[in-house]
């Protein structure tokens, strides 16, 4: 019943003498599933008639009754069909519910309806459809860069507004109600490819130690969520509709929900495959000792390095850089994450920033005769040296017969002439 034609519910207001109705009904396109979700003032504006000079009247407060009546009674033989359903399918039910842990297809939590329909002055005809909260489709929703791919997609493929409200990715009680608003042809159309991306979904665990040992590696070295939004995005710039999380945060695996099928945002597994084993990498835990007491100029160019990378990640959500420096602990850890090719280039520059302020002895080869010479009458001179190079922590120290300075520093130092 939940599932009426439209010419099924003309029958039904025809059976329940709400004749002179049928043809708004109809014109509305009111199916059964719309008919279920009608709320006070959709009735009000369906049950309004309007005659030849352009007034419109809203039915009698004894009509709204009787229709609300039959409605109500409709609603009642809806629930008790389903809960004959659930009886019966209860089987099929508990396979479905862990079919997460079966690479199955979550079919049976979509549920899309529609719950009530508009049409402004302008003639653009809208409708409201509901994805249940329990729906493996809603993880879909929750992201931001999904929304507004799928917003664009039927702006520009139906013509069709797609409101999609912000949703609380930790509440999971609450339904999504997607607004789509056009031409009715073209609105409709939007409904079915919408139902179509939410019955082709399929989920896949990465979890095989033979087949998935690349993304293994990958989910249990890199602490940080981070890398969800950068696998994310990854796909989303291929035009490839996907949502990954993870069973544990820290070190579990990789979970990914995909659109299967033939659709615009399809993808296949072995797509899936091979980009992630081919196209992203990590890099993790490059060490920088002492932070706390290396030279300012090293300190300057390390925070900018740092920030120019977390700019590009705000900016691209291509590649993230993760660092921490623990409490109690002299070091800093600094780890990427995404596409190879700026892994592979922000690992080549860290070490070079690295090696670049690494800090050398440098033997000065000066006799004892040379040396007493230059503490007579050089010191000060000395001295300046140390000061036009504080921020890279040069230290000049004559009578060991070193000097300590940064990596790129040393030839320019050698070739100074003191006296």
């Amino acid at each position: 019943m939940a599932i009426w034609t439209v010419d099924q519910v003309e029958d039904w207001l025809k059976a329940n003498k709400f004749d002179k109705y049928a043809e708004i009904f109809k014109n509305q396109d009111i199916d059964g599933i719309a008919l279920l979700g009608l709320q006070d003032g959709e009735i009000l504006k369906l049950l309004s008639t309007q005659d030849e000079h352009g007034t419109i009247t809203n039915p009698t407060m004894r009509i709204q009754r009787k229709f609300k009546a039959a409605l109500e009674d409709y609603r009642k033989l809806i629930k008790q069909e389903r809960k004959k359903r659930r009886r019966s399918s209860s089987s099929i039910n508990k396979r479905l519910d862990t079919s997460i842990n079966n690479n199955e297809n979550n079919l049976s939590f979509i549920t899309l309806k529609a719950t009530s329909y508009t049409i402004n002055n302008t003639g653009t005809y809208s409708k409201i459809y509901t994805i249940e909260s329990k729906s493996i489709g809603m993880k879909f929703f929750k992201s931001e860069l999904i929304c507004s791919n799928l917003t664009k997609y039927f702006l520009k493929n139906y013509n069709v507004t797609c409101h999609i409200p912000i949703q609380n990715q930790y509440d999971t009680k609450v339904a999504l109600h997607i607004k789509l608003s056009g031409v009715k042809e073209n609105v409709k159309n939007a409904r079915n490819d919408i139902h179509s991306l939410l019955t082709t979904i399929k989920t896949k665990i990465f979890n095989n130690e033979d087949t998935d040992k690349k993304i293994i590696h990958l989910s249990k070295y890199i602490y940080s969520d981070s890398t969800l939004t950068i696998l994310q995005k990854i796909f989303s710039d291929k035009k490839k509709l996907t949502f990954w999380e993870k069973t544990n945060i820290l070190s579990g695996y990789y979970i990914v929900h995909y659109i299967s099928g033939q659709h615009t945002f399809s993808v296949s597994e072995e797509f899936i495959n091979h980009t992630v084993n081919n196209e992203i990498s990590c890099v993790k835990d490059i060490v920088i000792q002492n932070v706390e007491n290396i030279q300012p100029k090293f300190r300057k160019e390390l925070d900018e390095f740092i920030n120019d990378k977390k700019e590009q990640q705000l900016q691209y959500q291509t590649m993230s850089i993760i660092y921490c420096q623990y409490p109690f602990q002299t070091e800093m850890k600094i780890s990427f994450f995404g596409l190879r090719n700026q892994v592979d280039i922000a690992k080549k520059q860290i070490k070079l920033l690295i090696n670049k302020h690494r800090m050398r002895n440098i033997w000065i080869g000066l006799d004892s005769k040379q040396r007493e010479f230059l503490l007579d009458n050089y010191v000060h001179e000395i001295k300046n040296l140390e000061i036009d190079n504080k921020d890279d922590n040069v230290k000049i120290q004559i009578r060991e017969n070193i000097i300590i300075a940064p990596q790129y520093l040393i030839m320019k130092i050698k070739q100074v002439k003191i006296y």
